[in-house]
């Protein structure tokens, strides 16, 4: 069968370098596409989004807390970037915050997925498989073109191309960095690309997220790399993000309460970020579940309110114009959360 339906998988494969394109791809033109971004080893979306308006959010995290918004020059670096009022971005993710408030960013909160596991494999299983559905529409097989890896010689029949990013954009140097350049490559080359997926890990922090100021540990730093890739993603596509919806997302979130080594254990809800054509952005979605002991999953994690299959399906319905999101979340009634 033969379809214009190309699906980029680089989890397993790292991106990177001048471009592989096969010399038998028919170019199909510009089209919708989805463009998938997994946050590999549970994010913490508690120092991600933060709630700088929840008291008990600073009485859980005494150590590692991100500061609420101030004025003061001598302390911005390092203290929330408020959204709305309630909450607002870790300090590391500078580059984002100009597409919120311009309405290109949406974030929904206390999102996730019904599974009770804590296991990365278990969470990142029930995650898989949307994609491959959700091409379908009801034409069978699909084929994907793989992306290759660093260091590997490419097939008989690619050509390689070199590729300047737009408008100045600079991904960041890496893995991560380097699967978004490639992605907005084939999206501008007019290969047919419906979905791409790519993946970011360092997530699964239970030792030493906050250093000694919140602009600083590690959470910080995979922070910085993941806010400079979707900006420059963003930069580098111009005009293309009318056709281009970026949603990202993490096997499940952190627990509440900050461990005795600065970090955070697994965790149920967690925040995802959606951006591009169609999604009415400047938002945080979602109902607020509280921190307090009783509003609490199993009483130590942010409570689920929004199933990700909500958000994920009406993306699919809405963006990519699969009407059969049945199909794609089996056994799921989706509820519309109005994201675009």
């Amino acid at each position: 069968m033969t379809t214009r339906r190309f699906f980029l998988r680089n989890s397993a494969f790292a991106v990177a370098g001048a471009g592989a394109v096969p010399s038998w791809i028919e170019r199909a033109g510009r089209q919708k596409t989805l463009v998938a971004i997994f946050q590999r080893g549970a994010a913490d979306g508690l120092n991600v989004v933060v709630p700088h308006g929840e008291k008990a959010y600073y009485r859980l995290r005494p150590t590692i807390a991100i500061p609420r918004p101030t004025s003061d020059s001598r302390k911005k670096g390092d203290a929330a970037l408020d959204l709305d009022g309630f909450f607002g971005l870790h300090p590391a993710l500078g580059p984002l915050k100009p597409l919120f408030d311009q309405g290109h960013l949406a974030i929904v909160d206390a999102v996730g997925s019904p599974h009770p596991t804590r296991s990365h494999l278990d969470g990142q299983r029930y995650l898989d498989g949307w994609m491959d559905r959700a091409l379908l529409k009801g034409a069978g097989e699909v084929p994907a073109v793989r992306v290759v890896p660093p260091g590997v010689a490419l097939p008989s029949g690619f050509e390689r191309r070199p590729y300047a990013p737009a408008a100045g954009a600079e991904y960041p140097r890496g893995r991560f960095g380097a699967s978004l350049r490639r992605i907005a490559q084939r999206i501008k080359s007019d290969e047919g690309v419906e979905m791409a997926f790519a993946d970011i890990g360092g997530w699964d922090l239970h030792v030493d997220e906050a250093g000694a100021r919140p602009s600083e540990g590690a959470l910080a730093e995979v922070l910085r790399e993941y806010g400079q890739g979707l900006s420059a993603f963003w930069t580098d596509m111009g005009d293309r993000m009318s056709d281009v919806v970026v949603v990202t997302m993490s096997e499940f979130g952190r627990a509440a309460r900050e461990n005795g080594n600065r970090g955070t254990d697994h965790g149920h809800a967690n925040c995802l970020f959606a951006m591009g054509g169609g999604v009415k952005g400047g938002k945080v979605y979602g109902r607020w579940p509280g921190l307090e002991t009783e509003q609490l999953h199993e009483g130590r994690d942010l409570a689920r309110t929004t199933d990700f299959r909500d958000v994920l399906g009406e993306l699919v319905s809405r963006h990519l114009g699969n009407a059969a999101v049945e199909t794609v979340f089996r056994g799921h009634e989706a509820t519309a959360v109005g994201l675009v």
